[in-house]
């Protein structure tokens, strides 16, 4: 190539340099910003997780309806969360349960159960790192952005399903009613509350579609 061209083409290629060095440097910047948005937004998204599979396996064992299949659900997430407190204890019970035949831990559900009709305290759930990085969303990858915002729906959903749950609870403690009323109330009690357990499965699960995506890109 003669010199003046090569000079030419040095220029050229210097000046076009010099145009996307910064678009560059903002692109691997956002890269990293997103890395640390997904592993933040996990890590909230996965505290929640273990608070509504610990409230599941509660309603279970309040309630007497402990089964096999919900069992190896508990575990299935638990199992993420061998790290904290009490999980090891409770996840070799579960598996020393899973261990018996079905009869078997029919009979030690009922066992178990409260000896009243006393139900357990359910709570709100909040994601305010996902709630104020809503915004970001459009940096995610398409599949992540439709699996968080269906947590955030199911989450809102289960948030209703507390309230509704919460409304019936007070009624329990209401003047006496008749007895027809007052078995109508603990039966729309139980019907909330099972509302909540169905709920909080399928929020466990979307959560756990997310790691699933965070973790495979």
């Amino acid at each position: 190539m003669p010199e003046p061209v090569e000079k030419i083409a040095l220029l050229i290629l210097g000046w076009l340099f010099g145009l996307l060095s910064p678009a560059i440097v903002t692109g691997i910047q956002r890269r990293r910003e997103v890395r640390a948005l997904r592993a933040t937004i996990l890590r909230e998204l996965n505290d929640v997780r273990y608070q509504v599979v610990s409230a599941v396996y509660l309603i279970d064992v309040n309630q007497g309806t402990t089964t096999r299949g919900n069992l190896e659900w508990v575990r299935l997430h638990h199992s993420d969360f061998a790290n904290k407190d009490g999980v090891p204890k409770l996840l070799d019970a579960i598996r020393q349960m899973l261990g018996l035949n079905d009869e078997g831990i029919a009979f030690l559900a009922q066992d178990g159960r409260a000896k009243t009709a006393a139900t357990p305290a359910l709570k709100n759930y909040s994601t305010p790192i996902l709630d104020s990085n809503f915004a970001s969303f459009s940096y995610l990858d398409h599949k992540l952005q439709s699996a968080l915002m269906e947590v955030r729906l199911r989450l809102s959903l289960l948030n209703q399903n507390t309230e509704e749950y919460r409304t019936y609870f007070q009624l329990t403690y209401s003047n006496q009613p008749e007895q027809s009323n007052r078995d109508r109330i603990h039966g729309n009690v139980i019907m909330a509350l099972t509302a909540f357990k169905q709920q909080a499965i399928r929020v466990a699960d979307a959560i756990r579609e997310v790691q699933s995506l965070v973790n495979g890109s």
